[in-house]
């Protein structure tokens, strides 16, 4: 099997990459290098093909696309403050990105679009199936050019299933964390916390922290999005859990498993980010569809992996 990876020397990427190879696919990788890091596919030597460019470069796309059997597109603009600082940025990457893959994919070939629960936006209706409406917010906050671009993506998937191609399937990852998550631009919760507790620092928390997320572990992740593009033509899958759990309550758990003196700091979420009323309180997935189609549910615990993260945490 000859597969593409978009994206694929970012965090989730590059995990993709390491089970494509471990089962013998002959794996290419596209990606511009922004986010992702020659470093995360560095022990694959000369099994894997880096492509340093873009996904919004339709010679590029063109010429390289017809080749493979299978096309992960996992490329894109990602974190809110990237996001706030390039909305423009963000759907061109997403909307012309997609379109030249879609366009230049041999028409046998399986292809998988990575796009997000933030397109369920600040809705209420926890836990989310893949049929709840999303409700998003205007695009004069530019908080929301992210979810407004993946939802793009994904109408462009699922009209290729009207064209001579074969239907593209669609992922929605929630929270995925695990080793490798980037560090230095716009990172997640859980990598600022276990940076501030390797640093003894006060791992702080904006608002309360009753705010709610579903963290699904990288190789779960990875898993599933195998499963999706192999066996989810046409399809809509949530890749998250049904586990809400507070962001306070994460905290308490990182400051287990590091063993860190760190405390927690409670503060008003900051007014310049722009964030303040746009954050969705709460966050999960039914997890059904995933279970009937594809076979899958999480397999490890948050606790177990915090623990296997933190085992591979740089100094």
């Amino acid at each position: 099997m000859r597969a593409l990876i978009t994206g694929g020397a970012g965090f989730i990427g590059s995990h993709l990459v390491d089970a494509l190879v471990a089962r013998g696919d002959e794996c290419t990788v596209l990606d511009d290098l922004s986010r992702g890091s020659r470093d995360n596919l560095l022990h694959h030597a000369d099994r894997v093909t880096l492509v340093e460019g873009s996904v919004t470069d339709q010679d590029l796309v063109e010429d390289l696309a017809p080749d493979f059997d299978a096309i992960y597109h996992l490329a894109s603009v990602v974190g809110v403050k990237s996001t706030i600082a390039d909305p423009a940025r963000v759907i061109e990457v997403a909307v012309t990105g997609t379109a030249n893959l879609l366009r230049s994919a041999a028409p046998d070939a399986s292809f998988l679009v990575a796009s997000s629960s933030e397109i369920y936006g600040r809705s209420v209706a926890t836990p989310f199936d893949e049929q709840t409406p999303g409700l998003l917010g205007p695009p004069q906050a530019a908080r929301w050019s992210y979810a407004h671009a993946k939802a793009c993506m994904e109408h462009l998937a699922l009209a290729s299933g009207s064209t001579a191609r074969r239907p593209a399937s669609v992922i929605r990852y929630f929270n995925v964390f695990g080793p490798r998550m980037p560090r230095s631009v716009d990172p997640s919760v859980i990598t600022l916390f276990l940076d501030a507790a390797q640093a003894g620092q006060d791992l702080v928390i904006y608002g309360d922290g009753s705010q709610t997320r579903s963290f699904v572990f990288v190789q779960d992740a990875v898993d599933g999005t195998i499963a999706a593009c192999e066996r989810g033509s046409g399809a809509v899958v949530n890749l998250g859990g049904p586990q809400e759990t507070s962001i306070a309550d994460l905290a308490e758990q990182i400051l287990s498993t590091t063993s860190s003196n760190s405390t927690v700091q409670r503060i008003a979420l900051p007014a310049a980010l722009g964030l303040t009323s746009e954050e969705p309180h709460r966050r999960s997935a039914t997890g059904v569809l995933a279970a009937e189609l594809l076979d899958w549910k999480p397999q490890t615990s948050l606790n177990e992996g915090l623990k296997t993260t933190w085992s591979s945490w740089p100094a």
